[in-house]
Parts: C-alpha cells; sequence; structure tokens
C-alpha cells in the first residue's frame, strides 16, 4: 500500500482531534466576530436594504448579522466538541454557546429596528418604549455581556496554548476588557432610560437626541476596543495551536496551570 494512502486511512490520535477542532474552532471565531460587528453598525445605520425591492417582505438585511452570529455559535460549538481543559471551562464553553444562540435569535432586530424604529409603540404603565428599539437595546446588553464572557473564555485559552506568564499578561488586558464593556453597559442603561422618559431630569432626553449621533460613534468606537483586544488574542492563540501542530506537540496545558513556579519568579527578579 502507498504510504501516503496509509495515512489518510490512520485515524487521528484524541489529542490530534482536539487540537485540529481547537485550532479550526478558534480561525472561526477570528472571522465572525469582527464581521459580526461591521455588518451589526452597517445594518442599524442603514435605513435602505432593499435589495429585492420586496418592501416589508425583503428579508435581505437580516442575513448579514444573523449568519455572522450562527458562524461565531458554530466555531464556539466545534471548541465544545474539542472538550479542551477542565470540566469548567467547557461549561464555560457551553454556556457562551447559549449566548451565542440568543444573539443569533436577536440579530434580526437591528435590521427592523433600521427599517422602522419607532414602529409598535410599547405602553408600561406611564412610560412609552419602542418595541424594535427595546429588542436592540436588550440585543445589544447580550452582546455586551458576551464581552465579559468572551474575554474570561480567552483568557483560560492563552493558558492552556501558552505559558502561565503569557497568561498573566492576557488577564491584565481581558480585566480592563471586562472594565470596559461594565462602563458600556451602565452608559447603555442610562441612555436608554433617558430617552424612553424613565429618567426625567433636567434636559437630558433633548440633550441625548441631539448629540444621539455622535452618542452612537462614542458607543461603537467603546464596543471596538474590548473587540479588538479579544480578536488580537484569539490571533495569538491561533498562532500557538498552529505551531504545536507544526512541531507535533499535540498536548495540550491544564487551563488552571497558571501559578508562577518559584524558579520562574526568580528569574523574573534577576
Amino acid at each position: 500500500m502507498n504510504p501516503i494512502e496509509e495515512n489518510k486511512q490512520a485515524p487521528l490520535s484524541e489529542e490530534a482531534r482536539k487540537i485540529a477542532l481547537l485550532y479550526r474552532s478558534v480561525s472561526i471565531l477570528l472571522w465572525a466576530i469582527p464581521l459580526y460587528l461591521i455588518f451589526a453598525v452597517q445594518t442599524v445605520f442603514t435605513d435602505d436594504w432593499k435589495v429585492l425591492f420586496l418592501g416589508r417582505l425583503d428579508m435581505i438585511g437580516i442575513l448579514p448579522t444573523t449568519c455572522a452570529a450562527a458562524a461565531a455559535m458554530y466555531g464556539m460549538i466545534l471548541m465544545k466538541r474539542a472538550r479542551v481543559g477542565n470540566h469548567l471551562f467547557q461549561r464555560e464553553v457551553g454556556f457562551f454557546v447559549w449566548y451565542l444562540g440568543a444573539i443569533t435569535a436577536l440579530s434580526p432586530f437591528f435590521y427592523w429596528f433600521s427599517q422602522a424604529p419607532g414602529a409598535q409603540i410599547l405602553h408600561i404603565g406611564r412610560y412609552v418604549f419602542s418595541y424594535f428599539g427595546t429588542m436592540v437595546f436588550l440585543l445589544c446588553f447580550v452582546l455586551l455581556y458576551s464581552l465579559i464572557v468572551l474575554s474570561g473564555v480567552v483568557y483560560k485559552l492563552v493558558g492552556i496554548c501558552d505559558s502561565a506568564l503569557k497568561r498573566n499578561e492576557a488577564g491584565i488586558f481581558m480585566i480592563f476588557n471586562s472594565l470596559v464593556v461594565t462602563m458600556l453597559m451602565l452608559g447603555l442603561l442610562v441612555y436608554h432610560l433617558i430617552v424612553s422618559g424613565v429618567i426625567a431630569f433636567w434636559r437630558l432626553q433633548p440633550l441625548c437626541f441631539y448629540f444621539g449621533p455622535q452618542l452612537h460613534c462614542l458607543f461603537v468606537l467603546g464596543v471596538l476596543v474590548p473587540t479588538a483586544v479579544s480578536v488580537c488574542w484569539l490571533w495569538h492563540v491561533r498562532n500557538q495551536v498552529f505551531q504545536k501542530i507544526l512541531k507535533g506537540e499535540l498536548e495540550l496545558r491544564d487551563v488552571d496551570a497558571d501559578a508562577v513556579k518559584p524558579e520562574q519568579s526568580e528569574e523574573i527578579s534577576s
């Protein structure tokens, strides 16, 4: 038998299967996460997606964000199937799959809000809410929280694929990510309450409407920062996994092996 054909027929080992699935999942996330941000911004700020000129039946606009979210969810499903790390990390990955499923289900509201932002008014007590606006607010809130969860996943992935010192460096960036996202979530909540009239203080509501475009741009730039940091570290994880594949080092580190050993601390102090 030809040696090449024999290698093709040889089954992959468990370690090779895990590292191959991990490489595929991280590669998909590297494409899906930035594309989702681009598509979401383009969709929510574009009021004319009528490509097929079908009016209200035109559903082309929901495809970009929904497909990007579905691709990210598929990437996390591959990571879950890889079963890398310990049980806690696998459970965190499983929770993140559910978050991405919720984002996929809510993503069409970006398009529907851009077409009719003030449609379907909801009356809750003495307050008036826009249905599509409220759903976009919930979607953005889930997206921001998913960035915090993603930061934790990336932090542990660095620990799996790289040294403990590199994981500590990634931990600093992920703490920064969490702080930025937390401030964005608070700002988004206050903005939504002011625009909806729940918070009626001084002339904040007219000011929010007047400076709305500028506030939207600041929000997008704020979201771009933790997204870019997470994507950069995902790129680092992908490179580390690729180097392991090239060198034939299929063993992955324990996800909790992040303690700096005494000899390492002596090297740092020296």
